[in-house]
């Protein structure tokens, strides 16, 4: 199956994005409406956006584009899995770390389809691709020239690299408890033409050490672990008083991997403000094909994405 008409003429002038997304319905047509209804309801910006993300997919995946389309295949079919136990029962299958350990993070073979599967919805989720556009229009524009950013958990490295990109400010480092993660951190940055500038690190939030940041990054963690509340604190201290943090979590959004669920927009601020941060600006963005009001109702995934102050 291939590319209708019209989908082809509106991505004709955004070519890494039309040859990834071809290959995809070509390969696994079950795809083809989805990812058809997902880009005609984007807007040009987020064209560009998802254009700038496709030109690094593809530097990413390399010869194995084929693999990292299958493995986007296979995600779809895990998270269902979750989303139906999710619908049956009101809550997250996993509820502990342990859970999640064992089941996701020490299978080598999972994982790898698993982050190949994620690094493809940073395009196709629009919920994603609007969580980093509010990441560079509206958080990076408010450090400062040599501000010393931290991201906790910086997976693909996508989120580093923007900061990198800005060229103003000081050191960016990388926190993780997972030295494979780190390993895949630093060959992403590499292949996207960034070998200094950043810091990456085996780092476990909780474990108190001598560092202090302007800045911290948190995309998608919170969800992944059994007291987030903990976290933020912990993140706290890392920062002085004035120091700005960013988060992105998703509510109502059942993984294989996600443990701890929030229900609202207000259960996700109170989580932020009891570490002792002012909300300063926040942003809901829904899952691909839902508007927003339509997914509040129907406790579909939203990601919430919080730009907040240190007290």
């Amino acid at each position: 199956m291939s590319v209708d008409d019209e989908l082809t003429k509106l991505l004709s002038g955004y070519p890494s994005l039309l040859k990834i997304v071809a290959a995809q319905i070509e390969q696994t047509p079950r795809h083809k409406d989805f990812l058809r209804h997902r880009f005609l309801a984007a807007v040009a910006n987020e064209l560009a956006l998802c254009e700038r993300l496709a030109r690094s997919v593809l530097v990413l995946a390399g010869s194995n584009l084929h693999d990292y389309l299958k493995a986007y295949d296979f995600i779809t079919r895990v998270s269902l899995e979750e989303e139906i136990f999710f619908r049956r029962n009101d809550r997250y299958r996993l509820t502990s770390f342990a859970e999640a350990n064992r089941e996701v993070y020490s299978n080598r073979p999972f994982m790898r389809e698993y982050m190949r599967g994620l690094l493809l919805s940073q395009i196709y989720w629009s919920n994603h691709t609007r969580s980093m556009d509010f990441f560079e229009s509206s958080f990076l524009p408010l450090l400062s020239q040599g501000s010393a950013l931290l991201e906790i958990g910086p997976g693909h490295g996508f989120f580093m690299a923007s900061a990198l990109a800005r060229n103003c400010l000081g050191v960016v480092s990388g926190w993780d408890i997972s030295e494979a993660s780190l390993e895949e951190t630093n060959a992403a940055l590499a292949s996207l033409g960034y070998r200094s500038g950043f810091s990456l690190a085996l780092r476990d939030i909780f474990a108190p050490g001598p560092e202090k940041f302007d800045a911290v990054v948190m995309s998608e963690v919170l969800e992944h672990l059994e007291e987030p509340d903990l976290a933020l604190k912990a993140v706290h201290a890392l920062l002085p008083r004035g120091g700005r943090l960013f988060v992105n979590i998703p509510i109502n959004s059942p993984m294989p991997d996600h443990i701890y669920l929030l229900r609202s927009q207000a259960e996700a601020t109170a989580l932020v403000e009891g570490a002792a941060f002012k909300i300063d600006k926040a942003a809901l963005f829904p899952g691909a094909n839902y508007s927003l009001e339509r997914a509040l109702k129907h406790s579909i995934t939203v990601s919430v994405c919080m730009i907040a102050t240190a007290l």
